[in-house]
Protein backbone atom coordinates (compact mmCIF):
# COMPACT_ATOMS: atom_id res chain seq x y z
CA UNK A 1 0.00 0.00 0.00
CA UNK A 2 1.41 3.77 -0.56
CA UNK A 3 -1.42 5.99 0.96
CA UNK A 4 -0.19 9.29 1.68
CA UNK A 5 -1.92 11.80 2.85
CA UNK A 6 -0.97 15.61 3.42
CA UNK A 7 -1.66 17.90 7.15
CA UNK A 8 -1.99 21.29 7.68
CA UNK A 9 -2.82 20.49 11.41
CA UNK A 10 -4.07 17.89 14.01
CA UNK A 11 -7.06 19.61 14.71
CA UNK A 12 -8.94 17.36 17.64
CA UNK A 13 -7.89 14.21 19.50
CA UNK A 14 -10.99 11.88 20.81
CA UNK A 15 -10.93 8.92 23.35
CA UNK A 16 -14.20 6.66 22.68
CA UNK A 17 -14.74 3.14 23.13
CA UNK A 18 -11.23 2.07 23.86
CA UNK A 19 -10.24 3.90 20.82
CA UNK A 20 -8.27 7.22 19.73
CA UNK A 21 -9.31 9.43 17.00
CA UNK A 22 -7.31 11.60 15.29
CA UNK A 23 -8.95 14.60 13.24
CA UNK A 24 -6.52 15.97 10.80
CA UNK A 25 -6.90 19.44 8.54
CA UNK A 26 -5.46 21.06 5.27
CA UNK A 27 -5.98 24.45 4.65
CA UNK A 28 -8.88 25.00 2.01
CA UNK A 29 -8.36 26.32 -1.36
CA UNK A 30 -12.46 27.55 -1.80
CA UNK A 31 -12.71 28.44 1.85
CA UNK A 32 -12.27 31.74 3.50
CA UNK A 33 -11.86 32.75 7.72
CA UNK A 34 -11.47 36.29 8.15
CA UNK A 35 -9.36 36.60 4.59
CA UNK A 36 -7.26 33.61 4.99
CA UNK A 37 -7.58 29.52 4.17
CA UNK A 38 -10.14 28.02 6.46
CA UNK A 39 -8.80 24.41 8.37
CA UNK A 40 -11.08 21.99 6.82
CA UNK A 41 -11.67 18.32 8.21
CA UNK A 42 -9.72 16.07 5.93
CA UNK A 43 -8.85 12.80 7.42
CA UNK A 44 -9.58 10.73 10.55
CA UNK A 45 -7.31 8.12 12.04
CA UNK A 46 -8.77 5.46 14.58
CA UNK A 47 -6.35 3.74 16.32
CA UNK A 48 -5.82 1.53 19.38
CA UNK A 49 -4.90 3.53 23.39
CA UNK A 50 -1.80 1.06 22.79
CA UNK A 51 -1.16 1.74 19.16
CA UNK A 52 -1.24 5.57 20.26
CA UNK A 53 0.83 5.42 23.29
CA UNK A 54 3.76 3.81 20.79
CA UNK A 55 2.77 6.94 18.13
CA UNK A 56 3.13 9.08 21.10
CA UNK A 57 6.90 7.73 21.83
CA UNK A 58 7.68 7.79 18.74
CA UNK A 59 6.86 11.16 18.10
CA UNK A 60 8.62 12.46 21.16
CA UNK A 61 11.74 10.34 19.86
CA UNK A 62 11.25 12.08 16.56
CA UNK A 63 10.49 16.01 18.87
CA UNK A 64 14.13 15.19 20.42
CA UNK A 65 16.05 14.42 17.27
CA UNK A 66 14.61 17.82 15.81
CA UNK A 67 16.13 19.74 18.92
CA UNK A 68 19.48 18.38 19.05
CA UNK A 69 19.82 19.26 15.40
CA UNK A 70 18.66 22.70 16.07
CA UNK A 71 15.26 22.53 13.59
CA UNK A 72 12.91 23.55 16.63
CA UNK A 73 13.81 25.41 19.64
CA UNK A 74 12.03 24.30 23.12
CA UNK A 75 10.17 27.02 25.19
CA UNK A 76 8.47 26.73 28.23
CA UNK A 77 4.99 26.46 28.91
CA UNK A 78 2.87 27.92 31.32
CA UNK A 79 0.49 26.23 33.22
CA UNK A 80 -3.75 26.85 33.65
CA UNK A 81 -4.93 28.31 36.28
CA UNK A 82 -7.64 26.35 36.15
CA UNK A 83 -7.61 22.56 38.00
CA UNK A 84 -8.86 19.19 36.21
CA UNK A 85 -11.00 17.44 39.21
CA UNK A 86 -11.32 14.17 40.66
CA UNK A 87 -12.59 11.52 37.97
CA UNK A 88 -13.44 14.83 35.42
CA UNK A 89 -13.04 13.91 31.82
CA UNK A 90 -11.75 16.68 29.61
CA UNK A 91 -12.93 17.83 26.19
CA UNK A 92 -10.68 16.65 23.55
CA UNK A 93 -7.70 18.76 23.20
CA UNK A 94 -8.10 20.62 25.95
CA UNK A 95 -6.00 18.82 28.62
CA UNK A 96 -2.95 20.71 29.05
CA UNK A 97 -5.48 23.69 29.48
CA UNK A 98 -7.50 22.16 32.24
CA UNK A 99 -5.09 20.80 34.16
CA UNK A 100 -2.37 22.62 36.60
CA UNK A 101 1.22 20.84 36.00
CA UNK A 102 4.97 22.10 37.08
CA UNK A 103 6.74 23.96 33.73
CA UNK A 104 7.41 21.53 31.02
CA UNK A 105 8.44 22.29 27.78
CA UNK A 106 7.30 22.46 24.03
CA UNK A 107 8.98 22.35 20.82
CA UNK A 108 8.43 25.84 18.41
CA UNK A 109 9.44 26.07 15.27
CA UNK A 110 11.63 28.70 13.65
Amino acid sequence: MNDQFFSDALTDITVASGTVRLDFATLSATEQENGKPKLVFAQRIVMSIDGFMRATGKIQETLQTLHKLGIIQVRPVEPSSASLQKNEVPAAGTMEEKVDTPKKSRPTFP
